[in-house]
């Protein structure tokens, strides 16, 4: 039981994990779906929020999981792991994403979170969740460290 709870503080303080749903606007500070490799300079801030508002309230209604969404959705590359981001420490995400992650109970999922690459649904997940695919682990630190964990 107390190793448990250690485990719970472990989590809170040190690495967390997280999958997220990302739509970009023409205000996004790299405005290309990386999903798509399509500009978004088209979409606005308002049009972008309306779109992840409908897609929340699906996945509040359960007519769809955040996994499912960020594959069929996300702008960001990680679109193709169902959104899931992996593990990461404080400091090397985006502020607002970051606190949004670090106060959701594991499993819990954001409203919606305004960063400088776009707004984000973000979920809360395991540190030991089984991965959607097989994957470089590396892949999202490679190919751009903060700004493709969060774009």
């Amino acid at each position: 039981e107390e190793a448990v709870g250690l485990e719970q503080e472990d989590v809170d303080q040190g690495e967390a994990r997280a999958r997220h749903l990302l739509i970009k606007h023409a205000g996004s500070r790299n405005p290309v779906s990386r999903r798509t490799g399509a500009p978004v300079s088209h979409v606005s801030f308002q049009a972008a929020y309306a779109e992840l508002e409908a897609w929340q309230a699906r996945i509040h209604a359960g007519e769809v999981d955040l996994q499912e969404a960020a594959r069929e959705r996300s702008d960001c590359s990680s679109y193709a792991y169902g959104g899931d981001l992996g593990a990461f420490g404080k400091g090397e995400m985006q502020p607002a994403f970051e606190e949004a992650v670090y106060l959701l109970e594991i499993g819990g999922i954001s409203g919606i979170v305004e960063t400088e690459s776009g707004l984000h649904l973000v979920e809360r997940i395991a540190l030991d969740e089984p991965e959607a695919d097989e994957r470089d682990a590396g892949q999202l630190q490679e190919d751009g460290g903060e700004e493709d964990q969060q774009e």
